[in-house]
């Protein structure tokens, strides 16, 4: 959800050099390119730190639960490993983030094609 309010957010936001952009020329192409650039940047950073960061919390995660179960049985040579990195759900994980980025990419890009410089100009005093 954050993903799809920032996408949003930044369309939004930038409706009025949208509009600026589009009477100087530019074409819708270029625009999308601008913004797919922008939100491929950040799905990027946020597989690769999902991928950095997966095994590090699952060991502490494993760690915390042998700590806390050794300390509620008094058992002393006990180890449990709840949380173990499985490759098929991380890819299946993997896909439903793209399948995401591309849906919360297209939608807003799809508001864009709806700017036009004529309702930037009268409807100047709405975007302050």
């Amino acid at each position: 959800t954050y993903f799809a309010i920032y996408s949003i957010k930044s369309i939004k936001n930038k409706n009025y050099q949208i509009g600026i952009f589009k009477s100087l020329g530019m074409r819708n192409k270029d625009i999308f390119s601008v913004f797919i650039f922008k939100n491929l940047l950040f799905v990027v950073t946020s597989l690769i730190l999902t991928s950095i960061l997966s095994y590090p919390f699952f060991a502490l995660a494993n760690k915390l639960l042998t700590i806390s179960f050794r300390n509620f049985t008094k058992v002393s040579y006990f180890s449990i490993e709840v949380f173990y990195f499985h490759f098929d759900v991380f890819g299946f994980i993997y896909l439903g983030i793209l399948c995401l980025f591309f849906i919360f990419t297209f939608i807003p890009l799809l508001m864009t094609k709806f700017i036009t410089p004529a309702k930037i100009v009268n409807n100047k005093e709405d975007l302050k």
